[in-house]
């Protein structure tokens, strides 16, 4: 048994390419994408997803499962037998009536509003590239996930300091914006934009985004350890970038040959940069373990992390 979560709500991502089992029947979690988007079924043995993201409320678990995984076996206990389920069609106790009214009354509104899943899944990829296009382009908020790697249904994002974190989601909920913290495993927000999500809703968190990065600009500060040319500094946009002469205070550092396997970084230290060629004089194995980033040129050799 190959066993697969397609999308994972916590941390945003999605496997967009199905592993091959060859005759192992694959067992995928759909969860947080059933209904977003067209899927190939006849690639699956069994697909289980809750109903509470796309498909109506807590308390219903739709399954789909190939006819010839439905056995009999006497050792499972009738309650969780596949084909006992089957055999009383879906009925061998008592169902969640009104769960299933909803999800019926869901998929009535599927079909009516958008006639098939590859029309939904059209507008859920612009929710969705319309929210990753603002974290994208922001110098506040960064998302943790590679673009290849991105869900559409949930969109986590940090600004990278916890207490700015919890004061955008204050301002969230205060516009009407709920349930923006996220996952614990992750930290910052999450937007959960499932099919549900009008695009107006992802617009009007968008809008707040923009206000807020404007209104919690960070100024970073840079040092520069060797003469670095004007034509190179004025790359840096004044509105956030300012440079600094103090030790300890920067949060990036600029260096030609200046040696820094002996230096003592700052506390807020998080890159550093070698403008120019040279020597390999970034200590690499310590901003690594620091968590830093780091871009290193030496002729035509370049290391970037």
């Amino acid at each position: 048994m190959c066993i697969s979560v397609r999308t994972t709500r916590s941390t945003g991502t999605k496997y967009k390419e199905l592993p091959e089992c060859g005759n192992v029947p694959l067992v995928a979690d759909c969860s947080s994408c059933i209904l977003s988007e067209p899927m190939e079924i006849s690639r699956y043995g069994l697909i289980f997803a809750g109903a509470q993201k796309n498909m109506g409320i807590a308390g219903l678990t739709v399954v789909i499962v190939r006819e010839d995984l439905i056995q009999e076996r006497p050792e499972i206990p009738s309650m969780l037998s596949y084909a006992v389920q089957a055999k009383n069609k879906s009925m061998f106790n008592t169902p969640p009536t009104f769960a299933i009214y909803l999800l019926g009354l869901v998929l009535e509104w599927i079909e009516n509003r958008y006639h098939d899943l590859a029309a939904l899944k059209t507008v859920n990829q612009q929710k969705a590239a319309l929210l990753y296009d603002q974290i994208d382009q922001s110098r506040l908020f960064t998302n943790p996930v590679r673009p290849e790697d991105r869900s559409i249904m949930n969109v986590p994002f940090v600004t990278g300091d916890a207490a700015l974190d919890a004061k955008f989601i204050a301002a969230a909920e205060a516009e009407g914006l709920v349930n923006l913290k996220g996952h614990r495993s992750v930290g910052g927000m999450r937007a959960s934009i499932y099919n549900a999500m009008p695009l107006e809703g992802v617009q009007k968190l968008v809008d707040l985004m923009r206000r807020f990065e404007e209104e919690n600009r960070m100024m970073l500060n840079i040092r520069c350890l060797n003469k670095i040319a004007e034509a190179g500094l004025a790359q840096f946009p004044q509105a956030s970038y300012q440079f600094t002469e103090q030790a300890g205070a920067e949060d990036a550092i600029l260096v030609r040959s200046a040696d820094l396997k002996e230096m003592e970084f700052g506390a807020d230290l998080k890159a550093i940069a070698r403008a120019g060629a040279g020597t390999n004089n970034i200590p690499t194995a310590r901003c690594s373990e620091a968590g830093m980033c780091r871009v290193q040129y030496a002729g035509r050799e370049c290391q970037c992390r």
